[in-house]
C-alpha cells in the first residue's frame, strides 16, 4: 500500500477494508500465532522465575525460617499462574490483546 494500491485495489475496495474488521483480524492465523508466542513467552519466564526459587532453595542453606516460607509461598504462587498460562483459558484471556510479535533471526 506503500503507493495507495494493492494488487490494483486502493484503500476504498471493499476486499482491502476487509482485511481489516474485526472478525478478519481476530480470526486470521497470524493474530493466532501472535497469542501463541505470547503464550510460549510467558510460559518461559515463570519457569526460569521457577527454576531460580527452586535453586535458591536448593543451595542457599543460610536462609532465614521467614525468607525460606516467603519463597514457598511465592513458588506456590507462581506454579499456579504456571498453571493457568499453560492453560487454553490463558490464550482465551489473551483475546483482544495484539499479543506478542514473532521476532524471527
Amino acid at each position: 500500500m506503500a503507493y495507495g494500491q494493492f494488487e490494483g485495489k486502493s484503500l476504498d475496495s471493499k476486499e482491502i477494508r476487509d482485511l481489516f474488521t474485526y472478525d478478519s483480524l481476530f480470526n486470521s492465523e497470524w493474530y493466532k500465532a501472535r497469542l501463541m508466542t505470547k503464550q510460549q513467552y510467558d510460559i518461559s519466564l515463570l519457569s526460569s522465575q521457577l527454576k531460580y526459587i527452586e535453586k535458591i532453595l536448593r543451595e542457599d542453606h543460610d536462609l532465614s525460617k521467614e525468607m525460606h516460607d516467603e519463597l514457598i509461598s511465592k513458588m506456590a504462587k507462581l506454579k499456579e499462574r504456571y498453571d493457568y498460562v499453560c492453560s487454553y483459558d490463558y490464550v482465551k484471556h489473551l483475546q483482544g490483546t495484539i499479543g506478542r510479535d514473532i521476532i524471527k533471526r
